[in-house]
């Protein structure tokens, strides 16, 4: 089975690079050095440009200037996850999770490292503790709905991307070059369009309805009953372009 955890794991990234930009602590500067609050944006700055190697070195200056930073360990972890040294990644999100255990997007980037290192069970158990304190996170959602989908556990995954479409519209289209669709290979693809095309539908969106059933229908989707019966197409059932695919 094909991984999505990279994809998704950019994403929460850059989602939260912004989030922790605005850093406020009390010095931590040793003489003649550079402090904590520059390494640390010099850090995240390296992972923005790909230069993993010198965030490496600069998050680790900033969690040695300060040991209580859960977001120097945070985006330690990244830095060793993009150059594949996951055991050192593990260490520093949980590093992070001992500091502050409400740390959400240390919790979904240790769950997607799991889960890229074949713990499955794992990844799913730590996304899902995540969801049950921070039941409105979007992110958590999107990638604990991902996994059940390569477990094969469609209505299950589903339900997760339900919540992320209620959560945040907007927020599936972001991320749909990182989403199953395109990188699931043991589950039908055209249930995988269908089910996108019934969570577009159920907020109105006609133009990505339309996408995922042109691609349902590409793929060999062909019960078109389903559009008649199922309540989230109900907004948009009597328009033309959907009535063409159940007439």
């Amino acid at each position: 089975m094909k991984r999505m955890a990279w994809g998704v794991f950019i994403i929460i990234f850059f989602l939260f690079h912004c989030a922790t930009s605005r850093v406020s602590v009390s010095g931590s500067k040793p003489a003649g050095g550079e402090s904590y609050v520059s390494c640390l944006a010099r850090g995240m700055r390296s992972l923005g440009d790909k230069k993993y190697d010198e965030a490496i070195s600069a998050l680790q200056q900033a969690s040695m200037l300060k040991p209580d930073s859960d977001k120097a360990y945070n985006f330690l972890g990244i830095g060793y996850f993009m150059k594949k040294n996951f055991a050192e990644a593990v260490k520093c999100f949980q590093k992070a999770l001992a500091i502050n255990p409400a740390y959400a997007s240390a919790v979904c980037n240790l769950g997607n490292l799991q889960f890229e290192t074949g713990e499955v069970d794992a990844a799913v158990a730590t996304l899902s503790k995540g969801i049950a304190e921070f039941a409105d996170n979007v992110a958590l959602h999107f990638s604990l709905g991902n996994i059940l989908l390569h477990r094969g556990e469609i209505d299950e995954g589903f339900a997760h991307l339900a919540k992320v479409m209620e959560l945040d519209p907007g927020y599936l289209g972001r991320a749909k070059s990182f989403s199953l669709e395109t990188s699931a290979s043991d589950i039908p693809r055209t249930e995988i369009f269908f089910r996108y095309a019934r969570l577009y539908a159920s907020v109105g969106n006609l133009e990505k309805t339309l996408e995922y059933l042109g691609k349902a229908k590409e793929s060999g989707f062909n019960d078109w009953k389903r559009i008649r019966q199922d309540d989230a197409f109900a907004a948009l059932r009597e328009d033309p372009q959907v009535k063409k695919y159940f007439e």
